[in-house]
């Protein structure tokens, strides 16, 4: 069980999160997990963003997230996703 928002609950399987997705995305397209990056903004995001070779906040992302990320960008609204993408230079 886990929260993306005040107001949500997200109920999986146990062992089920998206730090296990990432890494089964990653396998099925012969990524190796050190070169991964996510980027999320709850606490839904955690495992995912521990998991990731580099792991990054949104800048409105909750304060937990924030502690455990590599790097904070800008907020969602502020163009986070490409930030990231500058900065970690994937473009």
């Amino acid at each position: 069980m886990t929260c993306s928002a005040d107001v949500l609950v997200e109920l999986s399987p146990l062992g089920d999160n998206k730090g296990e997705a990432l890494l089964y995305i990653a396998r099925h397209f012969n990524i190796p997990p050190e070169s991964t990056v996510a980027v999320g903004d709850n606490l839904n995001d955690m495992a995912m963003i521990k998991t990731a070779q580099i792991g990054v906040a949104v800048g409105n992302a909750v304060e937990e997230l924030k502690e455990c990320a590599d790097y904070v960008t800008v907020t969602n609204n502020e163009g986070a996703v490409a930030k990231m993408i500058e900065k970690f230079g994937f473009i």
